[in-house]
């Protein structure tokens, strides 16, 4: 029954398919003249060509069901809207049906907060109304409260930014089950060369969630200082074979420098060269990736493509003992021996004491055993700005 008529409704045949007219008072009871006009056509559309003998009353409750929902709407806006911020949009950040990832699911809890406000806005502002004194009176304190609460926890929060330290520090203890917060916590270690306790946070983050290359990347470079190259090697091949989350066109010159560096270390040139010319193309500050692509020639005996790679070594890092040593062998090797002495003394200036420098310092000065070679040396830095190094 529809606003108290009965049907079908009067001058209607029972087994007359017609449409089913809207009353009027169901109409004046919607919010505006284009809701209500979507309304009835949508009854109309319902009803039409259904026998009522068939299909008895199938606009009645559905009818009764559609105003009510556009009469809640049109009465309590700032309710139905804060409540569609709050729940739509959380649905796909609690990744209960399907992945989104932590940027994404991130973004979407703004309009989660921005409809928890209007919801409690709504409510206290309902509560005031019609005279409900007492109502209204415990809304307010109930808002106050609620201020007072985040304002405590917004004060608690704020005070953790006072360093990098304290605030991953205290992520990790409250949300160990973040992968972002592990991997965080990983990176501010690492920072501090804190090289152990940083592989320990990235492999707990992967335990969480595994196919995060840019994590698979960081616990790489980390292997590589600490000299475990096979194992960096197998994490560079997850990554190839995986689907590179957390890199992009801006950031991946990151594993292909490094990569090249670990390939050149293990002596595979030809192939070194490669990723770390692809690395260098796209970010060509990276001072130790040059001095790595310099030794891929000299061990080919591409002597003058080395003298190329560590010149711009030097222009890109001056004060490397690594690169002058490593040029005063090219220069030696090519039989260019004023250049080579003038590099060497720029290195032994520098870093007389590095082991690669005194070796070619006593090998290059004749004063080296029959048939001892002088040596390239590698390095590659630490977060903290400190060298790594084997020849």
């Amino acid at each position: 029954r529809l606003c108290g008529h009965a049907h079908p409704l009067p001058g209607l045949a029972l087994d007359t398919p017609a449409v089913v007219p809207v009353p009027a008072c169901l109409l004046r009871e919607v919010a505006s003249p284009a809701l209500a006009s979507v309304l009835g056509l949508l009854l109309q559309r319902l009803a039409d060509g259904h026998h009522p003998r068939r299909c008895p009353h199938v606009g009645d409750p559905l009818a009764a069901w559609a105003a009510h929902g556009l009469r809640l709407c049109a009465r309590m806006p700032a309710v139905v809207l804060g409540l569609g911020l709050v729940v739509i949009p959380f649905i796909p950040a609690s990744n209960l049906f399907f992945l989104v990832g932590t940027t994404v699911g991130e973004r979407l809890l703004y309009p989660c907060t921005v409809g928890w406000i209007a919801l409690v806005a709504a409510i206290g502002a309902r509560s005031g109304r019609g005279g409900r004194r007492a109502c209204g009176a415990m809304a307010m304190a109930a808002a106050v409260s609620l201020l007072g609460v985040y304002s405590w926890n917004s004060s608690v929060r704020m005070r953790h930014w006072r360093s990098t330290g304290e605030l991953f520090e205290t992520d990790a203890l409250h949300w160990s089950r973040s992968v972002k917060v592990m991997h965080s916590k990983a990176s501010e270690l690492q920072a501090r060369d804190d090289l152990e306790g940083a592989l320990t946070h990235y492999l707990k983050s992967l335990e969480i969630f595994d196919d995060q290359a840019i994590t698979d990347y960081c616990i790489a470079r980390i292997l590589i200082n600490l000299g475990r190259y096979q194992e960096a090697y197998t994490r560079f091949d997850k990554i190839l074979t995986g689907h590179g989350i957390g890199f992009h066109d801006g950031n991946d010159f990151l594993w292909m420098t490094d990569l090249g560096y670990l390939l050149v270390q293990m002596n595979t040139n030809e192939q070194g060269a490669h990723y770390l010319n692809e690395g260098l193309r796209r970010m060509p500050y990276s001072c130790y990736g040059w001095n790595a692509l310099g030794v891929s020639h000299l061990r080919r005996s591409q002597i003058e493509q080395a003298v190329e790679a560590l010149m711009t070594g030097v222009e890109c890092d001056a004060q490397s003992a690594s690169l002058w040593s490593n040029l005063a062998v090219a220069y030696a090797v090519g039989g260019a021996g004023p250049q080579a002495a003038e590099a060497l003394q720029r290195a032994v200036a520098i870093d007389p004491t590095r082991p690669a420098v005194a070796h070619n310092v006593r090998v290059l000065g004749g004063r080296g055993f029959p048939g001892e070679q002088p040596q390239v040396d590698l390095f590659i830095p630490l977060p903290g700005g400190a060298e790594t190094q084997s020849s």
